[in-house]
């Protein structure tokens, strides 16, 4: 089903970010929500900062560059010992110097001599930074392990793939043998699905 589909993709979507990254799954949780709330992509979002991150840390011209682009509109990505921030405060400085550099009409500038190509993808992220942070905030995990969702969002596309050389008829049972093997998430995204349901009218 498409609820199903949908809590294995989000959970890919964090497992992504958090393997790339080296955050934790709640970090990787929250700026996932952050992006789908801003209709970011967390490949694109990883890129992006991977090339920042070393950029900023390095010590040649493409450094200087950027630290001095960030220096101009307040932004530092180090905490006081020098060490990068976590993501979400590196996320949270690069906004407000976004919004800073698009006061000033050089925003273009600021994305493409900070994060990059990749970094156009994220405007929409980085203008609506502030809303969309708080409003992931008021989302309740359920406890998913996004090892777990990757593990299942591969054994699916395996599925799916072996379900294309058989045909429809081979698709229309997938249903039943995934609640056969996978009975704990199955009943997590029931129960899920039931307490939406109550709470529709709330």
């Amino acid at each position: 089903s498409s609820l199903i589909s949908g809590a294995v993709a989000g959970g890919e979507s964090v497992y992504q970010l958090s393997t790339k990254l080296g955050i934790t799954a709640a970090e990787a949780s929250q700026l996932n929500k952050v992006l789908k709330l801003t209709g970011g992509d967390a490949a694109s979002f990883a890129s992006a900062m991977t090339r920042l991150d070393k950029s900023y840390m390095s010590n040649g011209s493409a450094g200087e560059k950027t630290k001095s682009v960030l220096d101009a509109f307040g932004v530092s990505l180090v905490d006081s010992e020098g060490k990068l921030l976590p993501l979400n405060q590196q996320l949270a400085a690069l906004s407000k110097g976004y919004k800073l550099a698009a006061a000033n009409g050089t925003e273009q500038e600021f994305i493409m001599d900070t994060l990059g190509v990749k970094g156009l993808s994220l405007v929409q992220t980085l203008k609506d930074y502030d809303e969309a942070s708080t409003n992931a905030s008021k989302t309740k995990g359920v406890g998913i392990d996004p090892k777990q969702m990757h593990e299942l969002d591969q054994q699916m596309k395996i599925v799916s793939m072996q379900a294309g050389t058989l045909g429809s008829a081979f698709t229309g049972a997938l249903a039943p043998i995934a609640q056969q093997l996978f009975p704990p998430i199955m009943s997590g995204l029931s129960n899920i699905a039931t307490l939406l349901a109550q709470n529709k009218g709330a």
